[in-house]
């Protein structure tokens, strides 16, 4: 069934209107907000509609009070965190009547489980830009065969977003509201036709438009584009809790054994999938390590060692869909000292993806219970690899951008090495280039 449905027929003379301003107006790679909601729309604005604080009031950021936007991000920036909270007081509305002023945001469209998280973020974003901060999202549906599944419903009672994340919102999608992203419905025609409008422009443009509030407009599309998505992967409880079990399995470390460098190792499905454009640049997980052997040494010559305080290996958490290249990554670590490596000894992605086939699009059946072990572990290695302040991987990775978004976002990431350069500049819907996303070049 299409997302989108025509206007209804008293509409159409009205439709034929806007085609003609749509027409007028698409010669810019930033849509104005001006031609369908009015002059300003704030994306987020602490200072209106009682979703953060104001001059006049007193900070909301109580040190004694639950602070759930804080989960998983401790150690993020002060802007970050504010902003997290800014997100989180305007999905939460204490004032009577918002939760009456609702978008509903189908949750299951896209590829694998990174894609979709990205297209509900550029979705959540275009929301904003079009209905303005009074709004709230709420997120309908099941992220398809991953969360609609038996295990789910046992684990969690839903088959939707909350089976791995915490809800967006504590609005509940009882009373439907006249602006409905999964149907075109009587009344919703202003953000129908203004995702139609969206549809082409690429993800900093809907950026842009949403616009920036006053207080983070220093921070950039970029900084923006990894908070929304940060907040819309907070774990929930029960995931918080299958973290800390998976990292204390697999020796994860804190402190100073904690990983320092984070590689994401493509192979599976990445050698059919054409959108991916890795023909010719799919590097082999030995320049991956180079790259590893390249930081930990830069990381090793800048901490101050001794006999009685010794340097430690540098940690280097890997995530793979290839059973070859944890084999060769094994091999690697025996003969560097200098290393201390990290990571799952078999997986789910790496038995489906071992002849190429695409994770998302395997042939299994609908309620095939490795469904949800992909799932569990995508939602764990994303947490994973959020971890250390380095990272290497493909800037045609759904994850690893995804990844890098909320890392620079936080201020935890120092940097992160495309192993694909020649696709850093490439701009679409989903993906910022390197002029908002600060992608280095291989070292060496």
């Amino acid at each position: 069934m299409n997302l989108y449905r025509y206007p209804p027929a008293g509409l159409v003379g009205l439709a034929c209107l806007l085609v003609v301003l749509y027409s007028l107006t698409y010669l810019s790679d930033i849509v104005s907000l001006a031609s369908i909601r009015g002059p300003s729309s704030n994306l987020l604005d602490p200072g209106k509609h009682g979703t953060g604080a104001t001059s006049s009031s007193p900070s909301r950021t109580d040190v004694d009070a639950p602070q759930p936007w804080l989960e998983g991000h401790g150690a993020a920036s002060v802007e970050f965190l504010a902003a997290m909270e800014t997100l989180h007081r305007r999905q939460h509305p204490e004032q009577p009547g918002r939760c009456d002023q609702t978008i509903h945001i189908p949750a299951g469209r896209g590829g694998g489980l990174g894609s979709m998280v990205q297209v509900v973020a550029r979705k959540v974003v275009a929301a904003i830009a079009l209905e303005g901060p009074d709004a709230v999202m709420i997120l309908e549906g099941p992220l398809k065969h991953y969360t609609r599944n038996a295990r789910c419903r046992e684990l969690s009672g839903t088959e939707g977003w909350g089976c791995f994340f915490a809800e967006p919102t504590n609005c509940t999608s009882t009373t439907r509201s006249s602006v409905d992203m999964t149907k075109q419905s009587q009344g919703a025609v202003s953000l129908w036709w203004g995702d139609q409008r969206f549809k082409k422009v690429n993800l900093v443009g809907v950026l842009k438009a949403a616009a920036l509030p006053a207080s983070f407009s220093s921070a950039g599309p970029g900084f923006w584009w990894g908070v929304v998505q940060a907040y819309l992967i907070r774990l929930n409880e029960r995931m918080q809790d299958r973290l800390v079990a998976v990292k204390r399995e697999i020796d994860y470390g804190t402190g100073r054994r904690a990983p320092r460098i984070a590689m994401h190792l493509r192979y599976g499905d990445k050698q059919r999938d054409e959108g991916s454009q890795q023909s010719g640049v799919l590097s082999e997980p030995s320049d991956y390590f180079r790259q590893a052997e390249f930081i930990a040494e830069q990381i090793l010559s800048s901490e101050e060692c001794s006999d009685r305080a010794p340097c430690l290996p540098v940690g280097v958490f890997i995530a793979t869909d290839s059973a070859e290249a944890l084999a060769q990554a094994m091999k690697w670590n025996e003969s560097t000292p200098s290393i201390r490596l990290v990571t799952a000894l078999a997986t789910a992605s790496q038995n489906v993806a071992a002849n190429g086939t695409h994770v998302a699009f395997a042939p299994m059946e609908e309620d095939d219970p490795r469904w949800y072990q992909l799932a569990e572990e995508t939602v764990i290695d994303i947490n994973l690899l959020l971890g250390p302040d380095h990272f290497v991987g493909l800037c045609m990775s759904q994850i690893a951008r995804l990844v890098v978004s909320i890392g620079f976002a936080r201020g935890t990431l120092k940097e992160a090495i495309v192993m694909d350069y020649i696709n850093v500049d490439l701009e679409d819907r989903w993906k910022l280039s390197s002029q908002y996303m600060p992608w280095r070049r291989p070292h060496g």
